[in-house]
């Protein structure tokens, strides 16, 4: 019975414009009932194909019989169309209830035959107009055949020999006409409520199911799509063509084109796997990530079907992208992390991969720059750097930044000579590259890990202290270009401090010599005086170049040059002197100066003489908030301030030794 219903679909096809609407429905239940209504009374043939036999009319039962297996497998064989199978067997019955009337008359099977026609048309019309036509039409040749039997005409009876039965006839027909028309009309009016009903229901179903965002599509036992929600209708179908057609086809071979073999076989249509996993689909010019589902349909324990639900993963995916990107990777440079090259350096640690060359990096001067020309350009100096290890070795190569300034690159299956040329080669493609004018340096040290057993712990201490030596030996070159650099950058940002710093140098020359300072001396002090502003490379131009007077925010920047300064100069063994004076020349004799407070002896001598000729060059030199203040003038302005903000017994040597010396000429120091 399960067959015999589901293959009742066959006998009209799906029409995707009619699906929704009640006629449709008729149709499919018209089908149930006239194939329903062929199995029920197929067997009168046989029954009436007996008759015949016992009252010896054998050709009209062989003839019978054949009829009634025709009409079975007429209704069984899909490819008649509905329509044309009803036409055929309303025929038969048409024809096999005239011959029966005719050859057994009322007490024979005739009048059954009839009514069967006539239950058939009742049933099997749509329309009430049409049922009251037929069985109008039915009723009228049923009158006329028997008047011809009461008559006699058909039958040598005389109508006198029914008399008794005419009445009966009468009643039987008008009965059974009023049974059928009520049938009929109780059978649309339960049809049309339950349609409604089911319709009510399908109705929120259909609005549940199509504000679903996921993909919804759902195929029969033969793998036939049979429905797919709206979401399926605007993301792969855009049309409702699709209904009826081969799901693997049209899904998997023409949208879901680059699925592989594995993916492929778990899409059966009626198979039982629920593995969930993820695969790209291209189209709209873009690529989404979908996580498919299935989930079988069953009927009394068999398979009919499938609802394939695909779960758009597009925004999950690109999010788990990211965080396993940033997970394994420097957010600045784009190589590898520390976390990973750890994770690598134990998978690559095998036979197969010795000799296992490691290459550490070191950039020379990174706290320098990032001190004096500040973090931005540090960074853009490691970027350029991990540009140039990929510029050299190619993206495929392992190099990961494992600290602020260090990069280590992985080499499986390398010897040191190899390591050497690739360290050679990295050289060689950053040597010419530089940034904001400073030059890419770094030092590199090579470990070689020859055997599974070496230690790991060693090879590192091996390869860092490689690094340290090659560091030593260009560390302090590196820095001291850097500090040229410095000053020059300073000197180009503004010509004023340039001429200030020379003055102040010279200055801090004549005043060692008053002071009787050896040769030495004499030169430390004349290089303090010329780089005690080296920190204002890390002040703000616009600030610098200010014309009207600082902002108190703005005068708290200024004094931060001092502390960049001694970090500046302080990074070289031979400043290191040096940039004790530069911190502390703006210190005062009271305490009150910056930054640290210091107060009288507790400065250095060096940086008290340091002070006394900044300040004088600070008034008697140009200056955009203020006009320059006369010899006299700033001499006054030292004596005034003897005791408070200057050592006093210096202020004095300073005025007589080298203010008041006949040979100088302010105006003429700057060469």
């Amino acid at each position: 019975m399960i067959k015999f219903f589901s293959s009742i679909k066959s006998q009209v096809p799906i029409n995707s414009e009619e699906y929704n609407k009640p006629s449709y429905f008729y149709k499919r239940m018209t089908v149930i009932i006239f194939r329903l209504a062929v199995f029920l009374i197929s067997p009168v043939f046989f029954v009436g194909s007996y008759l015949y036999i016992t009252d010896g009319l054998v050709f009209f039962a062989l003839f019978e019989t054949l009829a009634g297996i025709f009409i079975i497998f007429l209704v069984y064989f899909k490819p008649v169309g509905y329509m044309a199978k009803k036409n055929i067997i309303l025929t038969i019955f048409y024809i096999f209830s005239i011959i029966v009337l005719l050859t057994t008359g009322l007490s024979g099977g005739g009048m059954v035959s009839l009514m069967t026609t006539i239950i058939f048309i009742n049933l099997l019309t749509p329309t009430y107009k049409k049922v009251m036509i037929y069985f109008g039409m039915n009723t009228v040749v049923l009158v006329i055949i028997s008047i011809f039997l009461y008559t006699g005409l058909l039958d040598n009876l005389p109508i006198i020999g029914y008399i008794e039965t005419w009445p009966f006839l009468v009643l039987l027909i008008s009965v059974y006409t009023l049974a059928v028309l009520f049938t009929i009309q109780f059978y649309k009016r339960t049809l049309v409520e339950q349609y409604d009903l089911s319709q009510n229901h399908m109705l929120y179903l259909s609005n549940i199911i199509n504000s679903i965002d996921d993909i919804i599509i759902t195929v029969d036992e033969e793998g036939l799509i049979n429905y797919y929600n709206q979401s399926a209708l605007n993301e792969f179908f855009h049309s409702p063509d699709y209904l009826g057609k081969n799901f693997q086809k049209t899904m998997l071979k023409i949208l879901l084109h680059n699925l592989d073999e594995q993916k492929n076989a778990y899409v059966d249509v009626i198979g039982n796997n629920e593995n969930h996993y993820s695969f790209e689909s291209l189209f709209q010019g873009k690529t989404i990530y979908l996580e498919p589902r299935m989930f079988p349909i069953t009927q009394a324990g068999k398979t009919v079907g499938a609802v394939y639900v695909f779960h758009d993963e597009t925004q999950q995916y690109l999010k788990n992208e990211e965080l396993s990107y940033i997970s394994f990777h420097d957010h600045l440079t784009g190589l590898y992390n520390r976390r990973f090259f750890e994770v690598e350096l134990s998978r690559l640690n095998s036979e197969k991969n010795l000799p296992l060359a490691l290459i550490m990096i070191d950039v020379n001067g990174l706290k320098l720059i990032n001190d004096s020309f500040g973090h931005t350009v540090g960074d853009l100096l490691l970027i350029a750097v991990a540009n140039s290890i990929r510029e050299a070795l190619g993206k495929s190569t392992i190099c990961s930044r494992v600290g602020g300034d260090e990069f280590v690159v992985i080499l499986p299956q390398t010897s040191k000579n190899i390591a050497l040329s690739v360290v050679k080669k990295i050289q060689d493609v950053s040597k010419d590259k530089k940034v904001n004018g400073i030059a890419i340096s770094f030092a590199v040290g090579i470990g070689i890990l020859n055997k599974k057993d070496d230690n790991l712990n060693q090879v590192f201490k091996k390869m860092e202290d490689d690094l340290y030596r090659n560091k030593l030996s260009e560390s302090n070159s590196v820095r001291s270009k850097t500090i040229d650099l410095i000053l020059q950058t300073l000197y180009e940002k503004n010509n004023r401090e340039m001429n200030h710093s020379k003055r102040v140098s010279h200055y801090c020359e004549l005043f060692a010599k008053a002071l009787k300072f050896d040769q030495e001396q004499v030169h430390k002090i004349r290089l303090a005086g010329l780089m005690h502003d080296i920190g204002k490379i890390g002040v703000d131009e616009t600030i610098l170049n200010k014309k009207t007077k600082l902002t108190d925010e703005e005068f708290d920047k200024i004094k931060q040059h001092s502390e960049i300064g001694f970090r500046i100069l302080s990074s070289l063994n031979e400043f290191n002197e040096i940039a004790q004076y530069v911190y502390q020349h703006h210190e005062r004799w009271d305490g009150l100066g910056y930054p640290n407070r210091l107060k009288g002896k507790a400065i250095h001598f060096e940086a008290r003489l340091l002070a006394i000729a900044d300040s004088f060059d600070a008034m008697t030199g140009l200056r955009t908030y203020r006009a320059s203040l006369s010899k006299q003038n700033a001499i006054d302005e030292l004596l005034r301030n003897k005791g408070k903000q200057f050592d006093p017994k210096l202020v004095d040597i300073f005025i007589e030794k080298v203010v008041n010396d006949p040979g100088l000429e302010i105006n003429k120091i700057v060469t």
